[in-house]
């Protein structure tokens, strides 16, 4: 299933804005994007465990997800894949700052608490760009093996009971710039969900998460484009090689990640 939260994030009062990404929250009720007014005062994150003030930051729910949270009965539920993509539209004569691009692979932990841009600049799974009007994309990687599993109550919004609970935040992005810029974001959840053992407890009838076509279209787009004498041992590394090619348009950066070994990090476009 898939849900998408578009909106606006403004830099605050004191030249800085955020917004912050649950991945986890699959709850059509919960708080799964935070994004900061013009005006929100601090040039930090807010503390875990701080009150919410709804004028300074602006909560938003995936409404297209299917159940709420007095809905879900016993359904098991797990996100596939969670992204964002963020670009200015601001005038030109006001475009300059910085953009921050953070995650936090480690679920249940609070790294986004209390933040300003460059304690998140120095982590290495972070990438500063220049504010820019071309879309900039984050997509979630998460790095513990919980994160594969189906879960019981997937509500884990950044806003719970008038607080934050920013360990529910898996993507932050910052803006420093001139007060009252405006970013334009999009954010999207594919996620997966199984029938309960109530009667009532069914899912719709959709794709199966693991029917990876945008993955079988690239191998798809190579088959098509080679003669079947021209298989062999080195068929492979002849497919790495134009796959390096292919995506040199659609990716711009890459930071890490599991196809490279190391510690889960992020990519943008």
């Amino acid at each position: 299933m898939k849900a998408t939260i578009r909106g606006l994030a403004t830099v605050g009062s004191a030249g800085v804005g955020f917004i912050l990404v649950a991945p986890y929250e699959l709850m059509n009720d919960g708080t799964a994007v935070a994004a900061t007014t013009a005006t929100y005062p601090n040039v930090v994150t807010p503390s875990q465990g701080a009150a919410y003030v709804a004028g300074q930051v602006n909560v938003s729910a995936a409404a297209q997800q299917p159940y709420s949270n007095g809905s879900f009965g016993s359904r098991l539920a797990r996100t596939v894949a969670c992204g964002i993509r963020v670009r200015y539209v601001g005038t030109e004569l006001n475009r300059g700052g910085r953009l921050l691009y953070a995650q936090n692979p480690q679920t249940g932990t609070q790294t986004f608490s209390n933040q300003n841009i460059n304690d998140l600049g120095n982590r290495q799974d972070s990438v500063i760009v220049p504010v820019t009007r071309k879309w900039t994309t984050v997509s979630y990687i998460p790095g513990t093996a919980d994160a594969y599993s189906y879960d019981v109550s997937p509500n884990d919004g950044i806003v719970r009971g008038g607080v934050y609970a920013l360990q529910g935040a898996g993507i932050c992005i910052m803006m420093e710039g001139t007060p009252g810029n405006n970013f334009e974001f999009e954010a999207v959840w594919y996620s997966e969900w199984i029938p309960g053992r109530g009667a009532d407890d069914a899912v719709p009838s959709v794709t199966a998460s693991h029917s990876d076509l945008t993955g079988m279209s690239a191998v798809r787009d190579y088959i098509s484009g080679t003669v079947q004498t021209a298989f062999g041992p080195d068929v492979y590394a002849k497919f790495l090689r134009w796959a390096e090619t292919y995506a040199v348009g659609q990716i711009s950066h890459f930071v890490g990640g599991p196809a490279l070994g190391s510690v889960p990090l992020l990519e943008y476009l």
